[in-house]
C-alpha cells in the first residue's frame, strides 16, 4: 500500500511539473514571443569615445603609437574623415546624448568640474532613454562627465540601466581618485554606489565592456553599450611595460601618452573580439570616435594633432576633427573613406532610427542620419554648426561653422592676433587652416557670420561656471560619498543579473499574474480533488 501510495505521489508530481511548465511555456510564448523577435531583429549598438585623442595619435594616421586593433578596424569599416566634435568634454559628450548643439540647453562653454551643481537639463531627452523605450538594454562604461550633483543628474536616471566608472573628467588612472587634489574624492562607481578596486582604469572598463557584452540576453533585448574611456586624458599615467615599448620617443611625457593610447587600443581589440566571440558583430553599429582633439602644448598632456591646425579647447581643426569610425557590417562595406562633413550630433538620430524610432516621439534633433546619408552620397543639409560657444564672463563668444567648403571661425582664440576678427578658410584648398580668406572674400564672410547669428538666437544663458578653482570648504556631493562604500562591497558579494527585457506597465504585470495565479490555483484545485478522490495520503 505505502508503495502504491509512494508511486502515486511520483505521479502526481510529474504532472503537477508538467502542467507547470506547459503553462509556463504558453505565456511565454503568447505574451513575449513578439518582443523577443522584435528585440532580435534590431542591431546591437557600441559607440567608444576616446578622451583627448588627436589627429595624429592613431597608427593609421601615421602616428609613432602603436594602435594595431584601430588600424585593421578602420581598414575594414568606414572611416569618416571629417567628423567634427565640439573643443572640449563636456559638450560633445552632451551633444552625443541629446542629438541637439550644447548651445541650445547652456551647456556649449567649458566642463563640469567637481564642484559645479549643474547638470544635463532635466527636461533634455537622451539617446539612452529612447532606445530604453525601444526595448534595448543600455550600459554606460566609463566616463559620464553630464553632472553628478544630484541623483537626478547621474547616468542612471538618464536612461541608462547600468553604469560603470567615474563621473567627473579626469582620475588617477590607479587610484581612481579625482586628480584635482580632493580628500576623499574616490570616483569610481557601480550603479551609484562607489566601489574599491585594484586596477589600472582602462583596463577594469574594458573589462566590465566584456562581460556585459557576453552576459547580455541578445534574444530578449539588444544592447547599447556606451564605453566612454578616460584615455588617454590627463593625467599622464600608464603601465610601466607599455611605456617600455615607446624608449625612442624622447620626450617622456609623450612616451607616457603612447603608452596610454596603446592600452585603449588593446581594450578597443578586447570589445571587438567579444562582439564577435557572441557572434553578433555582423548585428552591430560600432561608432569609434573622441571627444575632441588632444592637448599638445600643455604639461600635463601630448597629443598630436598633426597636420591639422590647432589643439583641444581651439575650433580649428586640431581642436575639433577627429579620427572616427564607424563598422556595421549588415548595412555598409568595409575600406571606404568619406569625406562628407558629419557632427557629433548625428549620432542621435542615426540610431533613433536604426532602432526604429519615430521622428515625432524626439525632441528637436539637429542631426541626420549618418547611415542614409553614406547610402545617398549627400546629407538634407548644407551647413554645421561644429560650436557656438557664449561665455557669461568676460562677454565674449566662439563659433565656428562649416558651409560647402567654407569654414568660419570667430574669436577663435583669446588672446590672439586674430581675436574679434572672423577667419574664413576653404578646406577643400587649404585643409591646413593656414590662409586666412576673410578680406578677399567678405560676402562670404557676411553670409556665414549670418548663420551664426541665426544659431546665436536659439542659444541659451551658459549654465557653466568654467570656475577652475577648487571653492574653499568644498565637499565632495553626497551622492558619490564613500561612506556608502560598505554598502557597495554587500551589494558586490550578490550576483549580478542580466536584465530581463522591460516589455509590459506594472499594471500589466499585476493583470497578467493574477490571472495566471488563478490558472494556477485550479490546476491545484483539480489535483488536490483527484487525490481526495483517491483517499491518497499526502
Amino acid at each position: 500500500m505505502s508503495a502504491h501510495i509512494f508511486l502515486n505521489k511520483k505521479l502526481i508530481v510529474g504532472i503537477i511539473t508538467f502542467i507547470s511548465v506547459a503553462i509556463a511555456a504558453i505565456y511565454s510564448n503568447f505574451f513575449v514571443s513578439d518582443g523577443v523577435r522584435a528585440a532580435a531583429q534590431k542591431p546591437n549598438i557600441v559607440i567608444i569615445m576616446a578622451d583627448d585623442l588627436g589627429w595624429n595619435d592613431v597608427g593609421y594616421h601615421n602616428s609613432e603609437i602603436k594602435t594595431p586593433n584601430l588600424d585593421k578596424l578602420a581598414e575594414s569599416s568606414t572611416r569618416l574623415d571629417r567628423f567634427y566634435v565640439t573643443s572640449s568634454c563636456t559638450p560633445t559628450r552632451a551633444a552625443l546624448m541629446t542629438g541637439r548643439h550644447p548651445s541650445r540647453y547652456g551647456m556649449s562653454s567649458g566642463v563640469i568640474w567637481p564642484w559645479d551643481k549643474v547638470g544635463l537639463p532635466l527636461e533634455e531627452k537622451t539617446i539612452a532613454q529612447t532606445l530604453k523605450e525601444a526595448g534595448y538594454y543600455t550600459a554606460i562604461v566609463g566616463k559620464w562627465h553630464l553632472g553628478h550633483y544630484k541623483e537626478e543628474y547621474l547616468p542612471t536616471r538618464r536612461g541608462f540601466d547600468y553604469h560603470y566608472g567615474h563621473y567627473c573628467g579626469s582620475i588617477d588612472y590607479f587610484t581612481h581618485q579625482l586628480d584635482a587634489g580632493i580628500q576623499g574624492g574616490l570616483d569610481w562607481h557601480r550603479n551609484e554606489q562607489p566601489v574599491e578596486e585594484e586596477g589600472y582604469a582602462t583596463d577594469l572598463l574594458a573589462q566590465e565592456a566584456v562581460k556585459l557584452i557576453r552576459d547580455c540576453d541578445y534574444n530578449k533585448s539588444p544592447l547599447f553599450l556606451y564605453v566612454s574611456f578616460n584615455a588617454p586624458h590627463a593625467p599622464l599615467q600608464a603601465k610601466e611595460k607599455d611605456i617600455k615599448n615607446y624608449a625612442n620617443i624622447q620626450d617622456e611625457g609623450r612616451r607616457i601618452f603612447a603608452a596610454q593610447v596603446q592600452s585603449m587600443d588593446e581594450a578597443v581589440g578586447r570589445i571587438v573580439a567579444a562582439l564577435k566571440e557572441k557572434q553578433v558583430w555582423d548585428n552591430t553599429l560600432l561608432f569609434f570616435t573622441s571627444d575632441n582633439g588632444g592637448g599638445s602644448d600643455q604639461p600635463w598632456t601630448r597629443g598630436d594633432n598633426r597636420p591639422l591646425r590647432g589643439q583641444k579647447g581651439t575650433l580649428y581643426d586640431g581642436g575639433v576633427r577627429v579620427p572616427t569610425i564607424i563598422s556595421f557590417p549588415a548595412q555598409l562595406k568595409g575600406g571606404q573613406v568619406i569625406e562628407q562633413v558629419f557632427s557629433v550630433v548625428d549620432l542621435y538620430p542615426t540610431l533613433a532610427k536604426l532602432a526604429g524610432v519615430k521622428e515625432s516621439s524626439q525632441n528637436q534633433l539637429d542631426g541626420v542620419d549618418i547611415l542614409e546619408s553614406i547610402a545617398t552620397g549627400s546629407t538634407r543639409r548644407d551647413e554645421v554648426l561644429i560650436q557656438y560657444q557664449a561665455l557669461a564672463s568676460p562677454p565674449w563668444f566662439k563659433a565656428a561653422l562649416v558651409k560647402e567648403n567654407y569654414k568660419l571661425v570667430l574669436n577663435s582664440t583669446s588672446p590672439s592676433p586674430y581675436y574679434g576678427i572672423a577667419e574664413l578658410f576653404n578646406l577643400k584648398n587649404d585643409p591646413l587652416e593656414t590662409r586666412n580668406l576673410a578680406y578677399s572674400e567678405p560676402e562670404k564672410v557676411l553670409e556665414l557670420q549670418k548663420r551664426v547669428e541665426a544659431h546665436k538666437k536659439e542659444a541659451k544663458s551658459p549654465i557653466l561656471n568654467n570656475s577652475t578653482e577648487m571653492p574653499p570648504g568644498f565637499v565632495i556631493p553626497k551622492v558619490w560619498s564613500p561612506k556608502y562604500l560598505q554598502a557597495s562591497r554587500d551589494k558586490e558579494k550578490s550576483p549580478r543579473r542580466t536584465r530581463i527585457l522591460d516589455k509590459f506597465s506594472t499594471r500589466s504585470i499585476v493583470l497578467v499574474s493574477f490571472f495566471m495565479g488563478v490558472l494556477s490555483g485550479s490546476v491545484a484545485t483539480i489535483v488536490l480533488m483527484f487525490i481526495r478522490k483517491r483517499k491518497i495520503a499526502v
